[in-house]
């Protein structure tokens, strides 16, 4: 995958987080993602010359519904659970999955970068 897969990739990951929140009924929101350029990005309205407009432009009429919606970049060191999530979807699992139940070792995971992040977001909007 190249830098350019992988962007799009998170982009991807955003779309169906909020889809996802908005779905369950969720109004107040913090979307996180490792990737700075991504959050800065989505703080902006999408230009058209941008190779994932359209995908920048639903993601950016998710965020502009009447919700609260607050974009956080968090530090690679404080989101070990995504990255675990990520090299087990390069395994070969297409598509998008849903974690009710974490197992054990993601739900470890979990835990390290709650207690990481405390004061390490940096929050954009």
């Amino acid at each position: 995958m190249d830098n350019g897969d992988a962007f799009t990739a998170e982009l991807w990951g955003c779309l169906h987080g909020l889809k996802v929140e908005w779905d369950e009924g969720h109004r107040r929101v913090i979307l996180e993602s490792d990737a700075s350029s991504v959050i800065e990005l989505l703080s902006t309205e999408p230009n058209e010359d941008n190779a994932d407009y359209t995908l920048l432009q639903e993601i950016r009429s998710l965020i502009d519904r009447s919700w609260e919606v607050r974009l956080s970049y968090a530090p690679r060191a404080c989101n070990a659970a995504a990255d675990h999530l990520a090299k087990f979807g390069l395994g070969g699992l297409l598509g998008f999955h849903m974690v009710y139940e974490p197992h054990y070792a993601l739900a470890e995971l979990l835990a390290i970068d709650c207690r990481m992040t405390k004061g390490n977001h940096v929050g954009v909007s």
